[in-house]
């Protein structure tokens, strides 16, 4: 739920009035917070150390209010913390505080005296627990589709249709991953990874909702978060950019990269789960050539989709070796980079002056290297098909390796 779905409650709509920070009301919403306990009126307390993230705070004590300094800094300390929203008591919201509020997106709520604190808790709190009802049903869901070996179709869809998802048409799946940092020794505590998976899966939510069905399918799943897109609601320029939004977003909140898989999208409910392991395929080859993108398409693969889906891990170290072999051996014995030389050579598409420059090496020494590997492969290196069997046999290399 966000603060959006707050206004258009029923039981609400007369009693609270949306006074600035109208830019924000798609802040999610986790639970209500009192800031008026007395040890905070009396200053003994900062409320802002009671706040987890994601709360609607209620200020009604006039002895807070009365006092735009207290309220300012309140606010101030409790939105770096990513609250949802304010409520103040009517009368008691200053145009310094309102203007405030306005200035850093955060819906400022005007309580009237018709509505009873009491109620207000009662309505929040009831619909959040029925919602996260709703989401877990939702989540067992995705979970179903996607692990179930045999899918009972019509039984999915009936429940999909109970619970307002949308399953007609094209999907795919995208699958975020969160990598550890180099400099922690235990990566992912268990309280700091179900933090940071439910915020990422709370800006997945958020960065999707203008462009999908309300009720899009999320989930976590250990260090990952899951999602189901609908194939015609995003172009791919408009995907990436969704994705790079949610990836960057969370790298500067938590300084942890995330990067995203996307597989190729399906039209029967039960090729779902292809389309996620396409997903993770892609993180998994990206970990071969690392570089600065957040997303991840398995179309883009290459030859690396079709090695993904070779599951004889024999048969491509028998290549390897058959290929390759007596060039890694040379290299063990003479200490030697032979098979480095190789590498780049063909990713030169054979030039042998372009891959000097890319070594740092003489043109003499590269030729001499490449006269050397002929004699240990005991081949000339121009036959086109000899070309496509070494790229090959690189490929599985590197795959094998990482």
């Amino acid at each position: 739920m966000n603060v959006n779905d707050l206004m258009n409650m029923p039981e609400l709509k007369e009693g609270l009035t949306l006074i600035s920070g109208e830019a924000g009301l798609d802040r999610n919403i986790r639970w209500i917070y009192f800031a008026d306990c007395i040890q905070c009126v009396k200053g003994k307390q900062n409320p802002a150390d009671f706040i987890h993230g994601e709360e609607i705070v209620i200020i009604t004590n006039v002895s807070l209010t009365e006092h735009d300094d207290v309220v300012l800094s309140l606010i101030q300390a409790m939105n770096q913390k990513n609250i949802a929203a304010v409520v103040i008591n009517h009368g008691q919201i200053s145009q310094q505080v309102s203007e405030y509020c306005e200035q850093i997106h955060l819906p400022l709520f005007e309580l009237s005296e018709n509505l009873h604190l009491i109620d207000l808790s009662q309505i929040v709190c009831r619909e959040l627990m029925q919602e996260e009802n709703t989401v877990s049903s939702r989540e067992r869901l995705f979970s179903e589709i996607l692990n179930m070996d045999e899918i009972n179709k019509e039984e999915i869809l009936a429940q999909a249709s109970y619970l307002g998802v949308s399953l007609s048409g094209p999907f795919f799946v995208v699958v975020f991953h969160l990598y550890s940092r180099k400099d922690e020794k235990d990566p992912f505590p268990s309280r700091q990874l179900s933090v940071e998976t439910a915020a990422l899966k709370a800006s997945v939510k958020t960065a999707f909702r203008p462009y999908v069905p309300k009720h899009m399918l999320v989930m976590d799943q250990m260090d990952n978060v899951l999602a189901l897109v609908p194939w015609k609601m995003l172009n791919r320029e408009l995907l990436s950019s969704v994705i790079d939004q949610i990836c960057k977003t969370h790298t500067s909140h938590f300084n942890r990269i995330v990067r995203a898989g996307i597989g190729l999208p399906y039209e029967y409910l039960e090729d779902f789960r292809i389309s996620y392991k396409e997903a993770k395929d892609a993180l998994q080859i990206h970990r071969l050539f690392p570089d600065d993108k957040t997303d991840i398409y398995y179309e883009s693969l290459g030859i690396y989709s079709v090695i993904m889906q070779i599951h004889n891990g024999r048969f491509m170290d028998e290549y390897i070796d058959s290929h390759l072999g007596p060039l890694i051996a040379a290299d063990q014995v003479q200490e030697g980079n032979l098979l480095h030389t190789l590498e780049v050579y063909l990713a030169c598409n054979a030039n042998a002056n372009d891959a000097a420059e890319k070594l740092f090496l003489h043109r003499n020494t590269m030729h001499y290297r490449i006269n050397k590997i002929r004699k240990i492969l005991n081949n000339n290196l121009t036959d086109l098909s000899t070309y496509l069997e070494l790229e090959l046999a690189f490929a599985f290399y590197r795959f094998r390796k990482q």
